[in-house]
């Protein structure tokens, strides 16, 4: 529980920085993900973030936008959950 709230706290911090300038969710999809890669998991499995060791030019800001990033690709999956009908 508390990786989630540390998970929630980075994207409001996020938010909260780049508000002035534009939408998280614009911000978002331009920020780079150079600096890392997430890792191939099952939907079962917990998530590992592997750190590229490339650094990304920006502002704070960026740095945090980036670090929401980080937390949304977590989530990712590489392939869709299957689907099992209910009956």
């Amino acid at each position: 529980l508390d990786e989630k709230w540390e998970e929630l706290d980075t994207v409001y911090k996020a938010a909260e920085a780049i508000q002035d300038w534009m939408p998280l969710h614009l911000a978002l999809s331009v920020v780079s993900t150079a600096d890392f890669q997430v890792l191939p998991r099952e939907a079962s499995e917990t998530w590992t973030v592997a750190d590229t060791g490339k650094a990304v030019p920006g502002s704070a800001v960026w740095r945090q936008v980036g670090r929401a990033r980080r937390v949304f690709e977590a989530y990712r999956l590489h392939k869709p959950l299957e689907r099992l009908p209910c009956w």
